[in-house]
């Protein structure tokens, strides 16, 4: 069964949009409507040690630049929701007189439309890029999600202990033979008119029992209608107020980029190394 409704006011389908979101019913477009969604929903937190036996925790609430560090143990994110959605985050830590080393979750749910005539499905394609990384019992996880009632696009990549599974096959491209960095590049059918949710996640996490222990986790979506659909640019795309969508078919890293980004994070193991040298030094 298919519900169809004439919207006069924004207010009513504000109303009605947000039923559909939590109910998974379709609305069809009409000519002269103006689709509202939702607005996206943040959760998550960064974690540091600030004694040994005590942590000091952030709450994540939206779009923000969070960075704590105590000792020799640290955490951070970095998430934007605007002009595209990314979710970047990193956590490490070398003493293992504190209680744990770094930690750093975000999740990330907002909504998007595919907007276009007639009733039936319209190819999405999703683009975009990805990393993870871990060190001596770290942890840093991934995952893009876009679902509706009866058809789920999933792309999750794990990495523990510095090996890295690919969970969420739809559109993984790995860029590098370990998996640790990877493009999104695929395509599926939705329904049109419809509420679809996209649940973004990425954890790091550090395990100080080990010793030196580090983690990090990047995610970047964009979405867009393949182009080899009939009539694609009578389609489009729209998303929760408060989220942007960078343009259909940007922002995917080229490889010598991500050989940056992973350089940057074996700079960061470098750099926690240093730091336990020099306190090593210190004590002698």
């Amino acid at each position: 069964m298919k519900y169809s409704f004439r919207i006069n006011s924004a207010a009513s389908l504000a109303g009605l949009t947000l039923a559909g979101a939590v109910f998974g019913f379709p609305l069809a477009a009409s000519a002269n409507q103006v689709v509202i969604l939702p607005n996206s929903q943040w959760s998550g937190f960064v974690s540091v040690p600030s004694s040994a036996f005590v942590l000091t925790t952030t709450q994540v609430t939206g779009p923000s630049t969070i960075q704590g560090g105590v000792g020799n143990s640290f955490a951070g994110e970095t998430t934007q929701g605007t002009p595209f959605p990314s979710i970047d985050v990193s956590a490490g830590g070398f003493d293992s007189a504190q209680i744990s080393g770094g930690k750093a979750h975000v999740s990330l749910t907002y909504f998007i439309e595919i907007v276009g005539p007639g009733s039936g499905p319209a190819p999405l394609h999703v683009t975009g890029a990805g990393s993870v990384g871990s060190y001596n019992g770290g942890i840093g996880a991934v995952s893009l999600e876009v679902v509706t009632p009866g058809i789920e696009f999933l792309s999750a990549v794990t990495s523990i202990n510095g090996v890295a599974t690919v969970y969420g096959t739809d559109g993984v491209q790995p860029l590098v033979p370990d998996n640790t960095a990877f493009n999104i590049d695929g395509t599926m059918l939705f329904p049109i008119n419809t509420i679809l949710s996209v649940i973004m996640f990425a954890e790091a996490d550090s395990d100080l029992e080990l010793g030196p222990s580090q983690g990090a986790a990047f995610i970047d979506p964009i979405f867009s209608i393949d182009p080899s659909f009939a009539n694609a640019d009578q389609y489009s795309i729209v998303t929760s107020p408060d989220i942007g969508n960078g343009g259909a078919g940007g922002g995917v890293p080229e490889p010598s980029t991500w050989a940056l980004l992973l350089g940057g994070f074996g700079a960061l193991g470098a750099v926690l190394r240093g730091r336990r040298k020099a306190a090593f030094l210190a004590q002698a």
